[in-house]
This record gives structure tokens, C-alpha cells and sequence, in this order.
């Protein structure tokens, strides 16, 4: 082991050193005394667009029109501002030694198409330049943006325009609950085979155990248990296949919904909508904010109700019979499900609850009332499956102890 160690030790210094010798070293960059474009990317992807800052190392104040004075150009095309964009029209002064952002929001129609944007402006006798190459979206990013993300911004500026005072708060709320009763079925055949799952642990227990040499065997029998007992191993994996894309489209459209480069993925319909007039203060909680001691009260909570909603969905569940260290089969790909619920119970919120201050408040909102929706729904389907138990509808499996009543017939279970 040693030896392995010291030989990879040697390898990585070896290569190390090659690269150091003979790959180019990067450029150092000089800092300058004279005026200049300062631009955030190099290449933005479309619709995006960069920041540009114009930077003034000099003793003396630069001033200059943003029109009339400054260049704009689409592959090496000077374009001119028009009418819908006049607001980008501005006189600007930049302070001696500091640097000033432009504002080139109302210029986002170059960035539509893939190319390069040019600025140019003359100052004291010197050209001052600057270049951003816009490339094309990649497949997937397109296939997201026109599935997930355009649908999702469109109903969020649908519902902001109806809102009094253009609310984003409210608009959450009405997302959340959209979302929720769109998979209200799913969930609720969810909770439903995640209970039934558990009854039949027992039985999945007494399988694995039986065959616990045989992984093949093992995987067949338990399909065939499964199909006996009308029971989906899967069927916990559509709300959250579902669930998934919309959280991290929620995560894109909050954190960049106040960027005019959304417009590229607006609907004609809201084409008007004017992002100025949103209002992301809710119940005295900034929506964009990411972290601080908003996210953090609110990931408590968050995590808080998401251990109730667990715990509420693994209440009553048959007991499994503790395994001994020695008789646990070390080569078995079956997770151990005890392991497993208490990952659920005691690390999922945890982690839930820590997510909450890397999100924007927003999000974290719509991560709290959908739980409170989903701890409703468990309630309801617990008090559903314990009825179905008391008339005997269900039958408990071996190692409860109990007596049920078959809607047909009676069957009594040896425990």
C-alpha cells in the first residue's frame, strides 16, 4: 500500500513538473494608465450579455454620450440606437481614478443572436475598444429553457401582471399550490406505496436473508413479491422526477428575474411586462436575498416541517427485526431499509434545511408550503390506510400481532 502511495506521489510530481517546463505559462496581466472597456466575460451565451464597465486610471474626469459619442457594433457593423432603446441614450461622467458600469440593458436585442458586440469611443485623441463574442446555446440548455424555464417565467409574469402591487410573493403561493394539485395524484400513490413498502419489509427481510448468496435470485423474488403484493419500488420517483426541474427552474427564474436578458423568453403576449414595477418584498422577507438570518430562521423551519412530514409518513410502520453485525451479508447491493428511513428522518432535513441559505428566499418559500401541503396529504392518507386496516381491507403482514378482517373472507395472521 505504501508503495502504491509513493509511486502515485511520483507520478503526479512528475507530470506536475512537465507541465510546469513545457505547457506556456499565462499571460501576466499589466495593469494600464490609460482609459478602457472593462468587460465581466469575454463570451456571453445567448440571450446574456456582459457587464461593461468603462475605466478611468487618469487625473482628469471623462465625459462622453453614450449615443453620439460611443460606438455599437454587431459583427463589426455599427448599428444605431433606435427608437425602442433611446433610454440607453445617457451623458456619463466618469470620475478621475474610478470606473463606472453602463447601463446596456436596453441593448439586449444584439445578444439574441449568436456573433460579436463591439464598443468603440474616441477620447483625448485615442480609440478606446472592445469586444464580447455571443455564442449559441447549447442543446440541452435550449431544451430546458424552452420546456422548463420559458413556461415557468411566462406563468410567473402572468400571474405578477394580476397581482396587486405585481406581487412575487403571492405569485409563489399561487405556484406552489398549482404545483402541488398537479401532482396530487402521483403524491398520493406515492405516500400510498412508501406505506405498503413498509408493511412488507418484514417479507423483503425474510427474502433477502433466504437469498442473501444469490443476488439474481434475490432480485427476482422480490419483483415477484412486489407484483404479489401491488406494490411500485418506483413508484416514490415520479413526483420527484417532476419535483426536481421545477425547483431548480424556481432557482433560475428568482435569481435572474430582474435581469432584462428574460425578455428573450417572454411570450409575446407579455412583452409589456415592465420588471421595474416587481415587487419581491413578502411579509418583510426579501425574495432574491440569498443567506442571512431570514434564510437561516427559514431553513430551520423548513427543515423542522420536512422531519414532521417524514416522521408522519414512517409512523406505524412494521418493526424489522434487528440484524446482527455478523449476519449481515457484506456483499449484498440492498440497502438496509432501517439505515434508510433514519437517513430520511434524521439527515434529509438537515440537509433540506442547510440548502435553504444557498437559495433565494423565494425558493425556500415555495420549499415550505409545498411540505405543508404534502404533511396535510400524509395525514390524510395515514387516517385512509388505518381505515382500510380497522374493515380489513388490508392485511397486516406476518410479525404484527394481529387479527384483520378480509372484505371476502377472514383471514387470520399468525404473528
Amino acid at each position: 500500500m505504501k508503495d502504491r502511495l509513493l509511486n502515485f506521489l511520483l507520478i503526479t510530481f512528475v507530470l506536475l513538473l512537465a507541465m510546469n517546463l513545457f505547457l506556456p505559462s499565462p499571460k501576466k496581466v499589466v495593469e494600464s494608465n490609460d482609459p478602457a472597456f472593462v468587460l465581466s466575460k469575454a463570451a456571453v451565451v445567448v440571450p446574456n450579455y456582459p457587464v461593461v464597465t468603462f475605466k478611468n486610471p487618469t487625473d482628469s474626469a471623462i465625459a462622453f454620450n453614450t449615443c453620439s459619442d460611443l460606438a455599437i457594433l454587431k459583427d463589426l457593423k455599427t448599428v444605431s440606437i433606435d427608437a425602442a432603446a433611446q433610454a440607453f441614450c445617457k451623458d456619463v461622467k466618469v470620475a478621475p481614478k474610478s470606473e463606472q458600469a453602463l447601463d446596456i440593458s436596453e441593448l439586449t436585442a444584439l445578444f439574441n443572436q449568436p456573433g460579436s458586440v463591439g464598443f468603440k469611443l474616441v477620447s483625448g485623441g485615442k480609440e478606446i475598444t472592445a469586444n464580447v463574442t455571443v455564442e449559441e446555446r447549447s442543446w440541452i440548455r435550449t431544451l430546458m429553457a424552452t420546456v422548463f424555464y420559458a413556461p415557468i417565467l411566462n406563468f410567473f409574469v402572468g400571474i405578477i401582471q394580476y397581482l396587486p402591487g405585481h406581487s412575487l410573493g403571492i405569485a409563489i403561493v399561487i405556484i406552489t399550490i398549482v404545483v402541488r394539485l398537479i401532482l396530487l395524484v402521483p403524491q398520493h400513490q406515492m405516500m400510498i406505496s412508501t406505506k405498503r413498502m413498509q408493511e412488507i419489509q418484514p417479507k423483503v427481510k425474510e427474502l433477502q436473508n433466504k437469498h442473501k448468496s444469490d443476488q439474481a435470485k434475490m432480485g427476482m423474488e422480490l419483483m415477484e413479491l412486489y407484483k404479489q403484493e401491488k406494490v411500485n419500488p418506483l413508484g416514490s420517483c415520479l413526483p420527484l422526477l417532476i419535483q426536481t426541474p421545477i425547483l431548480l427552474v424556481l432557482y433560475w427564474v428568482l435569481s435572474s428575474i430582474q435581469d432584462h436578458s428574460n425578455y428573450f423568453y417572454l411570450y409575446p403576449i407579455f412583452q409589456s411586462f415592465d420588471v421595474s414595477k416587481l415587487d419581491h418584498i413578502f411579509l418583510g422577507m426579501d425574495l432574491l436575498a440569498i443567506g442571512g438570518v431570514t434564510a437561516a430562521i427559514l431553513g430551520v423551519v423548513v427543515g423542522v416541517t420536512q422531519f414532521l412530514q417524514i416522521w408522519l409518513s414512517q409512523r406505524r410502520a412494521v418493526p424489522l427485526p434487528e440484524v446482527k453485525p455478523e449476519d449481515r451479508d457484506p456483499n449484498s447491493i440492498m440497502p438496509d431499509p432501517q439505515m434508510m428511513n433514519k437517513f430520511m428522518l434524521y439527515v434529509l432535513p438537515v440537509v433540506i434545511a442547510v440548502s435553504v441559505l444557498y437559495f433565494p428566499i423565494g425558493v425556500g418559500i415555495y420549499w415550505f408550503i409545498g411540505t405543508l401541503f404534502m404533511l396535510v396529504q400524509q395525514a390524510i392518507v395515514n387516517h385512509m390506510l388505518d381505515s382500510e386496516k380497522e374493515k380489513g381491507e388490508i392485511i397486516v403482514p406476518a410479525g404484527s400481532s394481529k387479527k384483520q378482517k378480509n372484505s371476502k373472507k377472514d383471514v387470520v395472521i399468525e404473528g
